[in-house]
């Protein structure tokens, strides 16, 4: 189980580098600008699922060495609120 947490928290990273737009402030303050190009390029992590860094939190928080059942409660809360948190989001990004 450590492993498998270990290999999500160095695989996490890798969607830092897959869109180096996202986490550029000072671009996206700065209002819209005329694009490269018009089409949408998708690189990555982001080819195979869409938020790699809520799964990787999930994947660690669920791969705990050690299960209490207050552990088991909270972590049952907190999947299924970032699910919900997800459609929420999903829905609002639909024009």
């Amino acid at each position: 189980m450590v492993g498998g947490q270990l290999i999500a928290g160095i695989l996490a990273p890798r969607a830092f580098r897959d869109t180096p737009h996202k986490f550029k402030i000072r671009s996206q303050l700065s209002g819209p600008q005329a694009s490269e190009e018009s089409s949408l390029k998708i690189r990555g992590i982001y080819r195979w699922i869409r938020d790699p860094f809520l799964l990787s939190g999930i994947v660690i928080i669920w791969l705990t060495p050690f299960m209490t059942v207050n552990l088991l409660v909270i972590y049952l809360l907190t999947t299924i609120y970032l699910y919900l948190e997800s459609l929420h989001w999903k829905s609002r990004l639909v024009v």
